[in-house]
């Protein structure tokens, strides 16, 4: 399957001063599966890939209905280079969580429609 990223992928400090990384792809419907790597409430770093759906120029998740995958969980201390070594390894599975954002959606119309 092949990937289009939106965007390159994108790693910033947060309004809290924590480092975070994220990369996006385009789906079909208007949605898009975002992969993002950031320090959490309990101070690990973790890894979630997500898709949203754009509609009148704003991103929206439902959930507990749209895709969600926690992809990595680590206690590393948050630096720029620990949060960007593990989003590039959650990076090479990127094809994979696609293929399964992509089956939830199909599940999804053949149990809702």
């Amino acid at each position: 399957m092949e990937l289009k990223k939106t965007h390159p992928t994108f790693v910033r400090k947060d309004m809290r001063g924590s480092w975070s990384a994220t990369s996006t792809y385009e789906m079909a419907d208007n949605r898009r599966l975002r992969i993002a790597t950031l320090k959490n409430y309990s101070g690990a770093i973790v890894t979630n890939a997500t898709v949203h759906l754009l509609k009148d120029g704003f991103e929206t998740h439902l959930m507990y209905r749209d895709f969600h995958r926690n992809v990595f969980n680590s206690r590393t201390r948050c630096t720029a280079k620990a949060v960007e070594a593990q989003h590039a390894e959650a990076l090479k599975g990127a094809a994979k969580l696609m293929e399964d954002a992509v089956d939830h959606y199909k599940t999804e119309e053949t149990s809702h429609g």
